[in-house]
């Protein structure tokens, strides 16, 4: 026969009792941001808690303990706000934020959204943590300068996998590598594909590369900066793959020609 413990944490998705003693702080917060009412203003965290310790295991302070843990760690990283009563100026409970009701309606791993946050270099290609991104951690004075060296390196890259010479550049070099008849173009690919990619890069080139090659843009907001950065390192990843791609269709057909 079930207990009603086991038939509530069944209906709650929630672990055994020796799998939540175990959880770090991290796992805990991913639990609690999916039980976390969503449609109320606000709530008390500790009273979440209790009923889902009371509820689906018996009270227990170790697992008070772990849980509330979960909740100081939502707190660290701005995904538990306060709410305030206009009417009395005290805190009245707490909500999920912005960022904290997001992460709980799309089912985010809170280990990707602090990756994210905490350390830049998980979403940076090799090359552009190595040029672009010393450049970036120095300040905003240096974000032009951020910008232009990340473009260079996917100008360089298309170039140099393109075999194309040093006076090939930008916007021209785009259209001529993504191009039809194009070197990293994918003749087996949709065509329209194929031309937005073309146009991806060369808008890129257009956008980011060029203005801070030939005058003073003044990017300020780091948040912005970062995600260009991030943008030429998935133009550099397609690069790889083009190459990476064209080598095994020639190994393909080389294998198939020996049959």
């Amino acid at each position: 026969m079930i207990d009603g413990y086991s038939q509530f944490r069944a209906q709650q998705s929630l672990p055994e009792r020796e799998q939540l003693l175990a959880y770090s702080p991290e796992e805990a917060a991913q639990l609690l941001i999916r039980l976390f009412p969503k449609d109320r203003p606000s709530f008390v965290p500790a009273d979440t808690v209790r009923r889902i310790i009371d509820s689906g295991y018996g009270r227990n302070e170790d697992l008070d303990r772990v849980l509330m843990e979960g909740v100081a760690y939502l707190d660290r990283y701005g995904l538990l706000v306060g709410e305030f009563r206009a009417y009395s100026g005290s805190a009245m409970g707490r909500m999920l934020s912005r960022q904290g009701k997001e992460l709980a309606e799309s089912g985010t791993k809170l280990t990707d959204f602090i990756t994210t946050i905490t350390d830049p270099r998980a979403l940076l290609h090799r090359d552009i943590v190595a040029t672009a991104l010393p450049l970036y951690e120095r300040g905003p004075q240096f974000f032009d300068s951020a910008v232009a060296a990340g473009m260079k390196c996917v100008e360089v890259a298309v170039r140099q996998a393109g075999g194309f010479t040093d006076s090939d550049l930008g916007v021209p070099l785009m259209r001529r590598a993504f191009g039809e008849g194009g070197p990293l173009r994918n003749v087996y690919g949709d065509p329209g594909e194929e031309n937005g990619y073309r146009e991806l890069f060369s808008g890129a080139m257009a956008v980011y590369k060029n203005p801070p090659s030939h005058r003073y843009v003044g990017w300020r907001d780091s948040l912005s900066v970062l995600r260009i950065l991030v943008m030429a390192s998935e133009l550099l990843h397609t690069v790889e793959d083009r190459i990476s791609g064209a080598l095994s269709h020639d190994l393909e057909q080389a294998a198939q020609s020996d049959e």
